[in-house]
């Protein structure tokens, strides 16, 4: 058993709320139960923006902190330093708080914020200067939401905020992560500092295989929020394809998606899902899909992770994705460049139809499946956190 006064309470720190729509709350879970098999503890403080979209919570997971919406402030430069003076401020009560009732000194903690925005990092920043915590650490896991080679002002305020972290709470102290390897090279160059490369936890087990060996109706899905660098052209064009393939074609988007399906009777279908899916719903979508759509723009993704991606070579199905991703280097890896779709070439149908009945390329991704699932799961991440904690105590001493 481990002595629990040297181990960390890990605090996840969800300040930038994403509507329900995204990864932060499965994530976060998946941290928790990683924790758990660290025998560390583990609790949760969010913004209030989050009051809606948090269902059957852990006990420790808190609603407490102020929440400025930073999106609807952008371009007003005097309203958005207030919030982050707002958001740091309530950052340095709430450690003052857990100091006093969860984690008393010399209980160490680590601060663990997996998404944030340039002002939910201002925050962060504002309020470790203002309070200065004792043997508190910061871990900050960067996802390439920005693209720092392509923004050097930006990259360059990154970096300025994290020597400001590192002096509140000493520079050993401050761990930067990520989930890719690509993205861990450039951090490296652009923010000046170590990087740890994290597996993605959240992960769905095996899902059963599609065995279709005629073309018959196809069900694809488009998952995500509907956003222009997922590819909401090209899945419009697709809608539009003149392809006597394309009534053998069903697509599943998410009922907010700005797509219209063609009035031609031989065109393919468009299904609507909810913005919203459970978890659950995820899931079964997933099963429910023979092929999953990853049309990304290649200059947004191009370091950038996909848990989508992850999750859909785990639970065996078959992705398909644009030269120059982050997803198709994985693909190229694993021998899979026949799942790298040029999405303007006239035979993008056959190509789609063709990589669901393939046997060689099942049988290939099948082993791309056995890597993945032996790594993106939460046994993976509990030893490699526990590795980056290891590291944070040797720094700091």
């Amino acid at each position: 058993m481990s002595d629990l006064s040297t181990e960390p309470l890990v605090v996840s720190l969800l300040l930038d709320c994403d509507e329900g729509i995204g990864h932060s709350i499965d994530y976060n879970r998946s941290i928790q139960r990683a924790c758990a098999l660290n025998e560390w503890k583990h609790c949760a403080a969010l913004t209030t923006r989050w009051s809606t979209h948090l269902h059957d919570a852990p006990s420790t997971w808190e609603i407490c902190l102020a929440s400025p919406n930073f999106t609807q402030l952008r371009g007003q430069p005097i309203r958005q330093l207030a919030g982050i003076q707002r958001l740091g401020e309530s950052l340095a009560d709430y450690w003052q708080q857990l100091r006093r009732t969860s984690a008393p000194l010399p209980q160490p903690v680590v601060l663990l914020l997996e998404t944030f925005s340039l002002s939910t990092l201002a925050a962060l920043a504002y309020g470790l200067q203002r309070k200065r915590p004792q043997q508190t650490s910061v871990w900050l896991l960067y996802r390439g939401i920005i693209n720092l080679r392509t923004a050097p002002r930006q990259a360059r305020v990154y970096r300025w905020l994290n020597q400001r972290i590192a002096a509140a709470v000493w520079p050993g102290n401050l761990q930067l992560l990520t989930d890719s390897e690509l993205l861990a090279a450039t951090c490296r160059t652009l923010l000046g500092r170590d990087v740890q490369v994290l597996p993605v936890p959240h992960t769905p087990p095996p899902l059963p295989a599609t065995s279709s060996t005629a073309l018959n109706t196809l069900r694809c899905w488009w998952p995500g929020a509907p956003r222009a660098e997922k590819g909401t052209a090209i899945v419009q064009t697709l809608l539009t394809s003149p392809s006597n393939l394309a009534n053998h074609f069903q697509i599943f988007v998410a009922q907010d998606a700005p797509l219209t399906a063609s009035s031609h009777p031989n065109a393919m279908q468009l299904l609507k899902l909810p913005a919203h899916l459970t978890r659950d719903a995820y899931v079964a979508q997933l099963a429910n899909s023979e092929l999953v759509l990853l049309p990304y723009d290649a200059d947004a993704y191009r370091e950038r992770t996909s848990g989508i991606f992850i999750e859909t070579i785990v639970a065996g199905k078959i992705p398909v994705t644009t030269k120059g991703t982050w997803m198709a280097s994985e693909l190229q890896c694993h021998n899979l460049p026949e799942l790298v779709i040029d999405w303007h070439e006239p035979t993008v149908l056959d190509r789609l139809a063709t990589a669901v009945r393939n046997e060689t390329i099942r049988a290939k991704l099948q082993a791309m499946q056995r890597v993945y699932a032996r790594y993106h799961n939460e046994t993976s991440l509990a030893q490699v956190l526990s590795t980056v904690w290891q590291r944070t105590k040797s720094c700091s001493t």
